[in-house]
């Protein structure tokens, strides 16, 4: 998920430089070595340059919800699993952490009882549900989870989610 408007930061998270790479290069190197098909939720099509499929929103502007939607819709499985660009500390542990609650619509990754929308899986089978909420303009991955009845809360340690939303915690973590 490479969507974002980065707006703390002030340019596109995904590519700017952390410790070497760009950031979404993490997310990229973690999710080549455990799926098949890995792809890029992004409106902005200098992501091309990874050689990877874009997905392109469509619902513009619905944030997170817009974009794990669009994911769904183009990809063609009866799940996906999506991660943040923002989050180069995720462990493949996680993930397969995650993973073994595949039964579920939705299973994300939550630490101090706060969920992380964009670490986890979602089914093929919200993708009306969620179409019929961004109708409404009610993107609220929050609410939305918590309403789904089938959704697994995985707690998982809070120090993978240390993100990186401005030129500030860039620095501090770039050291």
């Amino acid at each position: 998920m490479a969507g974002g408007k980065s707006s703390r930061m002030g340019t596109d998270k995904g590519l700017i430089d952390f410790k070497g790479k760009p950031m979404v290069q993490y997310s990229i190197d973690l999710l080549s070595d455990i799926f098949e098909t890995v792809a890029i939720s992004t409106n902005n099509p200098v992501y091309s340059q990874f050689g990877l499929p874009l997905i392109i929103d469509i619902h513009k502007n619905c944030g997170p919800m817009g974009g794990i939607l669009a994911a769904l819709s183009q990809i063609k499985t009866d799940k996906v699993f999506t991660i943040s660009c923002d989050m180069p500390f995720v462990t493949r542990e996680t993930i397969e952490k995650i993973l073994l609650h595949q039964d579920a619509k939705i299973a994300v990754a939550t630490h101090n009882d706060f969920i992380e929308p964009l670490c986890g899986i979602y089914s093929i089978d919200l993708l009306k549900k969620m179409n019929d909420r961004i109708i409404v303009n009610n993107f609220k991955m929050y609410s939305f989870i918590l309403e789904e009845k089938s959704t697994i809360l995985v707690p998982v340690s809070q120090n993978q989610f240390l993100n990186i939303n401005s030129p500030e915690d860039l620095k501090s973590f770039n050291g």
